[in-house]
């Protein structure tokens, strides 16, 4: 592409060409171009030296949880962030000593050598610790994220990766100790034609986002604000489904996109089978002595009378229900091995 430079700005030619053929083109509007044209053409300069700088700063592992960093990040500002001593307390190497029952949509079956572990809420002085330590962390990484964009560095970009994951593990645990809630309202206000795992999901998002928004040094408790939240979002998607139903009426069925022709074909040559395992019997094509010819049709009612059981042969032909069954099995072999031969292969 060839360009020009007017104002320290390389322009195209084919934008002057444009120009030239529509003397009446408002200058605004091609001004507007020319500087997205600019700032497009320094955003990838810039992504260009960033990625030189990060192949000779970091490792491979590195760039990647760093590629993994928003470029902007909000928070929920507390006026202890900028005291020296809450500072120390919210940003101690040290883990949160906050114990958080672990959640699960499908608990495990309580037996007699483990018995089911009870669910442990948060406390309030447990749940407000706990924000601020993520609002603080959010705090630190936005501002670093502001620092990075300014001028690189590698104990900045250390910095930025350390209090991404901290970020990440707190609302972690946030949503860990508030899913139950979620769960119990997605049980409670349950949204037609809508699955309970998708209900759970949008109640999960909710959830996601009324974590960034919630304030706790206001004195309301999380699970008030949650549920306002989540409940709004079930509006939402039961407004949603609602509009979908009246536009298409018809919900999906994937019964109705299923063939049936495998079926079919399997009655077909079930009947077929029947049909040929009567007409040996009927001929005796497989050589069956008297007394089994007996046994088979009355004991598979080939007679259109009702089935006999082995003891109403038994007391009929004055024999145990073992020989019985042993010269059922015997028909029934002979049968297979006629059918076989005469029908199958051929």
């Amino acid at each position: 592409m060839q360009y020009k430079k007017i104002s320290a700005i390389r322009v195209p030619l084919f934008v002057l060409k444009n120009l030239k053929k529509n003397p009446t083109m408002n200058r605004m509007i091609l001004g507007r171009k020319i500087m997205k044209l600019a700032s497009d053409i320094a955003a990838e300069k810039k992504a260009q030296r960033l990625a030189e700088v990060l192949d000779k700063n970091l490792t491979r592992n590195e760039q990647a949880a760093y590629s993994s960093v928003p470029a902007r990040i909000g928070f929920v500002f507390h006026p202890s962030f900028e005291e020296r001593l809450a500072r120390a307390d919210l940003l101690g190497p040290e883990p949160l000593d906050i114990s958080i029952s672990p959640w699960t949509l499908f608990p495990e079956v309580p037996t007699d050598d483990q018995p089911r572990r009870a669910y442990k809420a948060l406390t309030r002085e447990e749940e407000v610790q706990l924000f601020l330590c993520y609002n603080f962390a959010r705090y630190r990484l936005s501002g670093l994220i502001e620092q990075q964009a300014a001028r690189f560095s590698r104990p900045g970009a250390l910095d930025m990766i350390r209090w991404h994951e901290r970020v990440l593990q707190l609302r972690a645990d946030l949503v860990s100790a508030n899913m139950n809630l979620v769960v119990a309202m997605t049980t409670r206000r349950r949204v037609r034609s809508v699955d309970f795992a998708e209900q759970v999901s949008e109640g999960s998002m909710a959830l996601l986002r009324a974590i960034d928004k919630f304030d706790a040094s206001r004195g309301f408790k999380f699970s008030t604000y949650v549920c306002r939240a989540v409940f709004k979002s079930f509006n939402r998607l039961a407004t949603k489904t609602g509009q979908y139903a009246q536009r298409f009426g018809k919900s999906f069925e994937p019964e109705m996109e299923q063939s049936h022709h495998d079926e079919y074909l399997h009655d077909i040559r079930q009947a077929d089978l029947l049909e040929d395992v009567r007409e040996i019997v009927d001929i005796n094509a497989a050589e069956l002595t008297e007394l089994e010819h007996s046994v088979l049709v009355d004991r598979f009612a080939m007679n259109g009378r009702d089935k006999k059981t082995l003891a109403q042969l038994g007391s009929k032909l004055g024999l145990s229900n073992e020989r019985v069954r042993q010269i059922q099995k015997k028909a029934v072999s002979k049968i297979h091995d006629t059918l076989h031969q005469r029908y199958l292969v051929a």
